[in-house]
């Protein structure tokens, strides 16, 4: 049977994963930071004839230039739309020992070399040119020296090297809880100081603890599990055909690194979302008269494990909840309900609505209805002529139809005709960047690439665009889109063009 110190340990960051974007406030306040912005930009200082490899989430990409005796490999950077000084390797074709760019971890790219000794040469490269690292091995994102030093990037994605092989790390990426982070069970403060290690003398649980969920809000990590009691006692919380049962309940507390045990009136079934840093949202079974109530519901629960928004008395009956942006989407398995804080501003049957921030889809088997948050019908569209639909980033709505695509500004509520009737319509990417129109002639395949913004933009072309790298991070993502230019001589050269989307994210 598991224990349920390793439920803490490391079962809990399964349930993290959900909960590292969260934001700040209390109930059901949830705060977002940044703004939606597009920028298109021509991509002069890279070469007509270039491939591209691997990218990382700063905007980082690998970009490969055939020479006449093998490869070039390089590292552009599209944040800064420019190439990285000194960050170049040279790799001849017959040159099986010696490796291309490959990535490593964020901001961060390898290559390997075999040398004469059978032995593996690592340098790295990075927005800082590149290190010659010497005999290494690659190894969980990180470099270590034959030596024992260890490069690696640490939570603030920077580049560090430690020379002491005993001393515990965290590495970018590592699962963040509240103020805190934790890799396996070592615990890291927001510097990446190491504090301490979960362990059983710690959590002080008593053996043969089943493992029931884990849950984290804001510093502390929450785990329950139960224990089988004599069938004789007289102190027990549940019973059920397996005999009588303790329900555990513990919360660590990741600022002093101590264990409580806490009263739940609930079963955790399991984590739905975090609402804030200061609540999240779970399916729930209460307990009634030492029995397990077999309806799951969602409850909002806080930092001391008790309920701290009561969704039942919102939402009878309500059993699934979701963040999108500053609105809170709460479903009792019939009806949805949109709420922005304790204010409900739209309900609907839950099988034909959905909720795009400041819009409202609604779906028969004849129509589309799009409607504003005081229902205000602004579009009506025949399903039938509907072959494709999605979102933008920044909320609006796009369809496509045989003949035409339209886009549905969530800001001015006006629907925007960005393909014409008389052009053949093809969506290239169900992605909220781009589409094609052509028709075939003399001079090739003619395109029209249509960028969704307010301006419409658009890009006249020959040749079908291609999108050749793409760099998601954090509130800003990069793509390469690749066109070709019609020259006079028929020819058509290649043309690169920087697409930066920039969008809130949660605090």
């Amino acid at each position: 049977m598991k224990k349920l110190w390793t439920l803490l340990a490391a079962s809990v960051l399964a349930a993290v994963l959900l909960l590292t974007a969260t934001g700040c406030g209390s109930g059901l306040a949830i705060e977002c930071e940044g703004e939606y912005s597009y920028e298109l930009t021509t991509l002069t200082a890279l070469p007509e004839k270039v491939t591209f490899g691997g990218t990382d989430d700063s905007g980082l990409v690998v970009v490969m230039e055939e020479k006449k005796n093998g490869t070039q490999y390089s590292l552009y950077d599209m944040a800064a739309n420019a190439f990285v000084a000194d960050a170049k390797l040279d790799k001849a074709s017959e040159d099986v020992n010696q490796s291309g760019m490959i990535y490593l971890a964020h901001g961060v790219f390898y290559s390997t070399k075999t040398n004469s000794d059978d032995e593996t040469e690592v340098t790295i490269y990075t927005r800082n040119g590149k290190r010659e690292v010497g005999v290494a091995t690659v190894t969980d994102g990180m470099v270590v020296d034959k030596d024992g030093t260890r490069i690696y990037v640490d939570l603030k994605g920077e580049l560090q090297t430690e020379t002491d092989e005993f001393k515990k790390i965290a590495v970018y990426g590592t699962n963040r809880v509240g103020d805190y982070y934790i890799n396996g069970a070592d615990v890291f403060n927001k510097d990446g100081k190491y504090l301490y290690t979960i362990t059983e003398s710690i959590l002080n649980l008593p053996s043969g603890a089943v493992n029931l969920e884990s849950w984290s809000v804001g510093n502390f990590l929450f785990g329950q599990g139960s224990i089988r009691v004599p069938d004789d006692s007289e102190e027990y919380d549940y019973y059920d055909s397996k005999g009588k049962h303790d329900l555990l309940t513990y919360r660590l507390d990741l600022s002093c690194g101590k264990a409580t045990r806490v009263d739940m009136d609930y079963v955790v079934g399991k984590v739905l979302t975090a609402i804030n840093d200061d609540c999240v949202a779970l399916q729930v079974s209460a307990i009634e008269n030492n029995r397990i109530m077999e309806n799951d519901v969602a409850q909002i629960f806080g930092t001391d494990g008790k309920v701290a928004v009561d969704l039942q008395s919102m939402v009878p009956g309500a059993e699934q909840v979701t963040v999108q942006g500053k609105y809170l989407i709460i479903d009792d398995g019939q009806n949805s309900f949109l709420y922005e804080g304790k204010k409900r501003l739209y309900a609907s049957e839950s099988s034909c609505t959905d909720y795009n921030y400041d819009l409202v889809v609604k779906s028969s088997d004849t129509s589309v209805y799009v409607y504003d948050l005081k229902e205000n019908l602004i579009k009506k569209l025949p399903v039938k002529d509907i072959v494709d639909r999605g979102s933008l980033y920044n909320g609006d709505l796009w369809y496509a139809t045989e003949t035409e695509v339209l886009v549905l500004h969530r800001d001015t509520k006006k629907a925007v005709t960005v393909l014409t009737p008389e052009q053949n319509a093809k969506l290239i990417e169900s992605s909220p960047y781009y589409l094609e129109t052509g028709i075939g002639g003399p001079d090739g395949f003619k395109c029209t690439v249509h960028f969704f913004d307010e301006a419409n933009t658009k890009v006249e072309m020959t040749g079908e665009p291609i999108m050749v790298a793409v760099s998601k991070g954090v509130g800003v993502d990069y793509r390469i889109l690749r066109l070709l230019k019609p020259m006079e001589n028929s020819t058509a050269v290649p043309v690169y063009y920087l697409i930066k989307t920039t969008y809130p994210t949660q605090k």
